[in-house]
């Protein structure tokens, strides 16, 4: 049983190795591509530009703090773990790519949103417009509904210029780095933390400090609106070229993904929870050790 769990930890280990490596090469062959004509955005964004922008990366330090960052998190998910459920490739894969398409399905989320509310803003503009009984209004609706609908857009977009600019950027930004799928595994491990209190650790205060902490810096910097002025000082101003928003998403995503694999690991292996979650290991794992081996 010891060296089946060796075995176990090992092909895991040599999972996320890969996952590194293939990091390493896309980045050594990335301008040969034309790393950011195939990055993903909003308003083109394919499969495929959604898994090349998971592998790239914009310098070297970039590069650099995203594999420690990735290799520390894995190693407490996916390696030492009595759990041989998370131990699995095909989990590991999952959780890392579904969390890098969660981020992206995120944005897509966030750009209905943003037409959601700009559709409404213009249908005020238009309720102004035909409502009003001043004589340009009248000269306006006499005119036809189309002046009208010209009218209301421009008064929309003289009113919010600020966000208009801003979702114009929003949408054809290029997103590239494997953070979103590396703040999935910390959306995860939170998740396993408070899912397992019997798989604690050393650093299991730790764990949750570096996993909340790095939630809220992003958050702190996050904004729905993507406003063009806030857009201009965090990158500009503050030189901080980084995408907070897609952290966000994917932390959300990892943590989300984790609850459905955790849920699906309970159904396919029949375990049941125990009056003490966890019993000492990860999401009852000697009992799905015993199952498994």
């Amino acid at each position: 049983m010891r060296n089946q769990s060796k075995q176990r930890e090992q092909i895991a280990l040599y999972t996320v190795a890969s996952i590194a490596l293939c990091n390493v090469i896309v980045f050594k062959y990335q301008d040969d591509w034309s790393k950011w004509d195939m990055a993903f955005k909003v308003e083109d964004g394919s499969y495929k530009e959604i898994m090349y922008s998971m592998f790239t990366h914009s310098d070297i330090d970039h590069l650099v703090s995203n594999i420690v960052a990735f290799v520390f998190i894995s190693s407490r998910v996916f390696i030492y773990t009595s759990s041989s459920f998370w131990q699995s490739p095909i989990v590991i894969l999952i959780l890392y790519i579904g969390s890098g398409f969660g981020t992206c399905g995120c944005f897509f989320l966030m750009q209905i949103w943003h037409e959601y509310d700009w559709n409404r803003k213009l249908e005020t503009s238009r309720k102004v417009l035909k409502n009003c009984d001043g004589i340009l209004c009248h000269a306006l609706r006499w005119t036809g509904d189309g002046v009208v609908e010209g009218a209301a857009r421009i008064r929309t977009n003289v009113l919010h210029v600020d966000e208009s600019f801003g979702q114009a950027v929003f949408k054809s930004m290029r997103r590239i780095g494997a953070s979103g799928a590396i703040f999935g595994l910390y959306g995860a491990h939170l998740y396993l933390l408070f899912a397992s209190p019997g798989h604690q650790s050393n650093l299991f205060l730790l764990d949750i400090v570096v996993c909340v902490g790095a939630f809220a810096v992003d958050w702190s910097k996050f904004s729905v609106d993507q406003k063009f002025s806030e857009i201009v000082v965090n990158r500009i101003v503050e030189s901080d070229n980084v995408d907070h928003a897609g952290h966000i998403f994917g932390f959300v995503s990892g943590f989300l993904l984790a609850v459905l694999l955790d849920k699906f690991s309970k159904f396919k292996y029949g375990r049941r929870r125990r009056t003490m979650r966890g019993g000492g290991t990860r999401l009852g794992g000697d009992r799905e050790q015993s199952r498994l081996l």
